[in-house]
């Protein structure tokens, strides 16, 4: 690359990373009946959620149905 074309990369680069906006975090957990995740996500309208993460136990092998299932926690 000459200086002005790496210049113009990073630039892209910079900007790709801040298109992306974090909404929230999960942390892993471990269950009595595996891990699971659980978290809390900021809705666009400012609303937070308390949210887990569970495999799906419906998964088969070459299926396209979701890796984890998402479901609203109650709050504590």
């Amino acid at each position: 690359f000459k200086a002005s074309q790496k210049k113009d990369k990073d630039n892209k680069d910079n900007k790709d990373k801040t298109d992306i906006k974090e909404i929230g975090a999960l942390w892993r957990r471990k269950g009595n009946k595996g891990d699971f995740y659980s978290g809390k996500i900021t809705l666009s309208d400012g609303k937070t959620v308390e949210i887990l993460c569970f495999k799906n136990s419906f998964k088969e092998a070459g299926d396209k149905k979701p890796d984890l299932r998402i479901y609203e926690s109650a709050p504590r």
